[in-house]
């Protein structure tokens, strides 16, 4: 029992005596965590979309849809890495691979990435500006979409409750719809009307 109890003894000096050593020499090892990983790297600026009333770019297309507004098309090229471009016609959508020249047209609203600096869209307009009823009025031009119709009337109703319309005018059983304000001129064979209310800039 002598003999056992003297090598623990001796054992546990050792060791008390390494430990001691080793904070006397400032060698105490403080386990520590390891460094967080790298985060991603600082997201790229978005490129400028341009804003291009009157305006065509035709060709190099990859994708059209339907949409309700120009502003409309302009957000599905925003969101689209690929598209490089878009032309508005009437209501459908057109966006391009690459960006073609801009042509001058009445039909379509343009834009293209990385010509410019950023430049947002007017706000559309909106259903609750009040409409003028015109009977003997022609508005020629800046159609974006006609259909059939019996009277004036129904012309009128449907341009009241579009944002995009901003005129109209029936003529001939057809009714015409349109994205902007043209001048009007005497003509007995139509009925016109537009917003007594512009927005601003225009």
């Amino acid at each position: 029992m002598m003999m056992r109890g003297t090598v623990v003894a001796t054992f546990v000096g050792a060791a008390a005596a390494v430990l001691v050593a080793a904070v006397v020499a400032g060698c105490t090892v403080v386990a520590t965590a390891p460094p967080p990983p790298p985060g991603p790297p600082p997201a790229a600026a978005a490129e400028g979309l341009s804003w291009e009333p009157d305006t065509d770019r035709p060709g190099s297309d990859y994708q059209n849809l339907p949409v309700a507004l120009p502003q409309d098309c302009r957000e599905a090229c925003a969101r689209d890495a690929r598209c490089r471009a878009f032309t508005d016609r009437g209501g459908r959508c057109w966006l391009k691979k690459v960006v073609p020249p801009a042509v001058a047209s009445g039909c379509c609203t343009s834009g293209a990435k990385g010509i410019g600096p950023d430049m947002p869209p007017p706000p559309p307009l909106t259903a609750a500006a009040p409409l003028s009823f015109d009977p003997g009025t022609d508005r020629p031009g800046s159609d974006y979409r006609s259909f059939p119709a019996a009277r004036a009337e129904p012309c009128h109703d449907a341009c009241a409750a579009e944002p995009r319309c901003r005129a109209f005018t029936f003529r001939g059983g057809t009714c015409w719809l349109k994205e902007k304000t043209p001048r009007q001129i005497p003509n007995n064979g139509c009925v016109s009307g537009a917003r007594l209310v512009e927005p601003p800039g225009n």
